[in-house]
């Protein structure tokens, strides 16, 4: 079974609503992956998925804190896709598969060289000389 990536909401997402049977209508990312199913969301989101749902494993969003993008000046438009490539890398995610085309789009660096596009289907590698913001 290939692995999941889904950054979205339960209110706006049907599929995602399903995976994680709980009103969240904050964007948040939700992993399966080999086997293990994941949501990075705000702590106390994690509490009310966790009493709905205990084999949904939490980590906490705040453990990908953005405070050096926005010191540094990033565009807030690249904040969630630049969280996106920390979250993937920090599980060791390398490639997955979107449940939905509400899934929003986002790019997560594969390696130093190629970048994956996550979409509404199979992630498609692109080779392409990425940014140092994005890596």
């Amino acid at each position: 079974m290939p692995n999941v990536l889904v950054v979205g909401d339960t209110v706006h997402s049907t599929e995602l609503r399903h995976s994680v049977p709980v009103a969240i209508g904050d964007p948040f990312h939700y992993v399966e992956l080999d086997g293990r199913r994941l949501a990075v969301v705000w702590s106390v989101e994690g509490d009310r998925i966790s009493a709905v749902d205990p084999t949904i494993e939490i980590l906490p969003v705040e453990t990908f804190p953005l405070d050096d993008l926005i010191r540094d000046g990033v565009d807030a438009y690249e904040l969630q896709p630049i969280q996106s490539v920390r979250i993937a890398r920090a599980l060791g995610l390398r490639d997955a598969v979107t449940k939905s085309a509400q899934s929003r789009h986002c790019f997560v660096a594969k390696n130093d060289n190629e970048v994956v596009r996550i979409g509404s289907g199979w992630w498609v590698g692109v080779p392409r000389r990425s940014t140092a913001r994005i890596l």
